[in-house]
């Protein structure tokens, strides 16, 4: 669970740091083709650059910072059955089904459109299907289909939807808007995401509204258009002709380009991009910690010298594939909490406190020299050492494809409770 955490913070972050250069920087500019990218690359970024590491020689060869595991809490739950990893379940819960009502939002709206389809009348172009509905419909397209409602528009103003509908259709901004909604159900959480949806739907208009005017439409006639059909209800993954705010949108057209010389403002977002490939790829490399046991001496009869190669611990952090509790994190709290138990006699005398409990998982899997790194009273000391040192063997670590040895540290509190009291 605290690697999930983890993960969204880092999601978050990023996802701030590069909206923050857009909103400062980019977003009044007409350079709406280059906008576009910027926030195609602000939300899939931040989900992609936690996963990469990028390894670096700042290399320790000692015990100092073993990673830690979730802090294990013992004592409370004696008397409630309640234990921290019930919590952790509910909360990551909670998380699933919010993301769980998002997509399924994502999937009635492609129902809702393809039912519409269904229903409706379809004209085949060279590069469109128009379809042609009864229903009360705001015009949009999805993919390669423009929708509109029939007899709702004279001639002029079917050509302008058309042109515009056709830049959503060539451009491709279906994809970048269903790509949108997945990646907001998901890390819902994250408002970054949610800010940079939107302002990428209101860049796919500029472009399309841009796209009419070229074409030479009237901006008057057009903008009334737009005005027209801003009240009637649209459907959220789709290209709406009246997306964004109208009146901005009226403001963009009538603005002039941006001057070119504006382009370096792009260049400036390299070392945007550069800082968070460093600091969230770079980090945990540079505290690497590798033990080695001392080298062993062989005297052969020829009284040749011969360095024996030793096996390597890793830190927790940076080896590969990490050692596995079977069952996962949740389960490794459900074990030591309910195979660690607080005599009372301690509890009558007040004695709690927080033990790290330092250890290596083998290449066999199998824990080994289990010690106390930081201690509290012997006997807090001991029941944690004796818990940690009878754990089941957990999957072992690799690095380069091999099994190999790896440390951390594992927290386990004793506490007492009110009612304990």
């Amino acid at each position: 669970m605290i690697a999930f955490v983890s993960y969204i913070i880092q999601v978050i972050i990023i996802s701030i740091l590069l909206y923050a250069f857009y909103f400062f920087f980019l977003r009044n500019n007409t350079f709406f083709k280059a906008n576009r990218y910027y926030l195609i690359i602000s939300m899939i970024l931040p989900v992609l650059l936690p996963f990469l590491r990028i390894p670096v020689n700042n290399i320790n060869t000692d015990y100092s910072a073993p990673v830690m595991l979730d802090e294990i809490l013992i004592g409370n739950r004696l008397e409630t059955g309640y234990t921290p990893a019930d919590t952790i379940n509910i909360i990551l819960i909670i998380y699933v089904i919010i993301s769980i009502f998002f997509i399924l939002r994502i999937v009635f709206s492609l129902l809702s459109i393809y039912r519409l389809y269904l229903s409706s009348e379809k004209r085949k172009e060279k590069i469109y299907t128009l379809v042609v509905t009864k229903k009360e419909i705001n015009p949009f397209s999805f993919g390669r289909k423009i929708f509109i409602k029939e007899q709702q528009l004279n001639h002029d103003e079917l050509l302008q939807i058309i042109s515009h509908e056709k830049t959503h259709i060539t451009q491709f901004h279906t994809l970048d808007n269903f790509l949108s909604e997945v990646i907001c159900a998901i890390f819902w959480i994250n408002p970054a995401f949610w800010i940079i949806q939107r302002d990428l739907k209101h860049t796919h208009e500029y472009l399309a509204d841009k796209k009419v005017i070229e074409e030479g439409f009237d901006i008057s006639n057009y903008f009334m258009l737009l005005y027209n059909n801003s009240v009637i209800k649209r459907i959220g993954v789709v290209n709406n002709l009246n997306k964004s705010l109208t009146l901005k949108r009226l403001k963009m057209m009538k603005k002039e380009d941006s001057p070119r010389r504006l382009t370096w403002l792009y260049a400036l977002a390299a070392p945007v991009f550069i800082a968070g490939i460093v600091s969230f790829t770079c980090v945990e490399a540079n505290n690497i910690n590798i033990a080695e046991k001392p080298e062993k001496t062989i005297v052969e009869p020829e009284n040749v010298i011969i360095v024996e190669e030793t096996d390597t611990i890793y830190n927790f952090a940076v080896v590969e594939e990490k050692p596995q509790f079977p069952g996962g994190e949740d389960a490794l709290t459900q074990y030591l909490s309910n195979n660690i138990k607080y005599p009372d006699d301690l509890k009558k005398q007040n004695i709690q406190g927080r033990v790290y409990v330092q250890f290596v998982i083998d290449k066999k899997g199998k824990v080994t020299d289990v010690k106390v790194a930081k201690g509290e009273h012997p006997e807090l000391n001991k029941l944690a050492i004796n818990a940690v040192s009878a754990m089941p063997d957990w999957i072992p670590g690799k690095q380069d494809g091999k099994n190999v040895k790896v440390t951390f540290i594992i927290p386990i509190s004793f506490s007492i409770s009110e009612e304990n009291e």
